[in-house]
Parts: C-alpha cells; sequence; structure tokens
C-alpha cells in the first residue's frame, strides 16, 4: 500500500495492491489538482508510470497549505516512521503532470526533460544536490545499483533550469 496524508489532517488517499516489489527501484509520482469537482479529479498517484486506484479518507482540498515548516520525504513528520527504502530523482513542479510525462519518467527519462513548472529537482544518486536551487539536503546516500537515467542533451549539474 501507498499512502498520501494532507499534513495537519486525516485526509489523504491510499492505493492497495503488490505495485512495489521488495529490492526493485519503482517510480511513484503524486497529481494535486485543487480545481477537480472531487476527490479522485484532485488527487492522482501514478507507480510505475500508471494512475492507480485511490481510496480516499475525507475531501481533498481545494489548495495546499502554504507554510514554512520542512517537507520530510520517507518520514512522517519528524516521526520515528520512516520509509523502509531508497529514494532518488526526486522532483517537485507547481503544474500537473500529464500521465505520459508519469509514463516517460517511469521509463528512466530525467526530470529535466519536463521543466516547465520544475520547481525541485533532486537526484540524490550521484553526488549533485538540488538542481534548481529550491532545497538543501544532508545526505546523498541512495542506492549505486541505480538505473542509468535518460537525461536531456547537453544536461549536466551545473546546468540551471
Amino acid at each position: 500500500d501507498l499512502n498520501v496524508q494532507v499534513q495537519g489532517t486525516t485526509t489523504g488517499g491510499t492505493t492497495t495492491g503488490n505495485y512495489i516489489a521488495t529490492g526493485a527501484w519503482t517510480q511513484v509520482g503524486f497529481a494535486f489538482d485543487g480545481s477537480g469537482v472531487d476527490n479522485a479529479a484532485k488527487l492522482s498517484i501514478y507507480i510505475a508510470g500508471v494512475s492507480r486506484t485511490v481510496t480516499f479518507i475525507g475531501t481533498m482540498p481545494t489548495v495546499t497549505a502554504s507554510n514554512t515548516q520542512p517537507a520530510y520525504l520517507g518520514q512522517v513528520g519528524t516521526d520515528t516512521l520512516f520509509m523502509d527504502g531508497k529514494m532518488a530523482e526526486f522532483a517537485i513542479w507547481q503544474r500537473v503532470l500529464l500521465a505520459a510525462e508519469f509514463a516517460a519518467l517511469h521509463n528512466r527519462f530525467a526530470p529535466t526533460f519536463f521543466r516547465r513548472g520544475l520547481v525541485s529537482y533532486l537526484p540524490l544518486v550521484r553526488g549533485v544536490v538540488d538542481i534548481c536551487g529550491a532545497a538543501s539536503i544532508t545526505d546523498d546516500t541512495s542506492a549505486a545499483d541505480h538505473p542509468a537515467i535518460i537525461r536531456p542533451a547537453g544536461w549536466s549539474s551545473a546546468t540551471a533550469l
């Protein structure tokens, strides 16, 4: 199961199924569009490039909270609950990605192919910090066995977005 929860509430969504195999890299993506008419139109969860069925708890908001609180990847806030796995190629856009873009990300295309609205990109496996400069990280320890990523021509870690 994969869960996403709106900070400070019990509202969220869950996928059920054996979509993520132990010991294998799996592309996971979330799309939020507050203008949707219902929960399913507001939040989508993509696993391995495919939109999955989401079971919702509560009503998804029309906007996300704007705050200066840190975001935690693979951890529930400052709690001691951690993801049992590794993370790489993390990116945030200020727009909803298309299904075809999620599929391309699953097929190893780098987030830098989809620059429109890209505000944060953390490869996490190649000694590169946030390509967009929007975040700081203190650890770069993801697995060396991560599959090769297809990058745009002329791309380098020094290339500003």
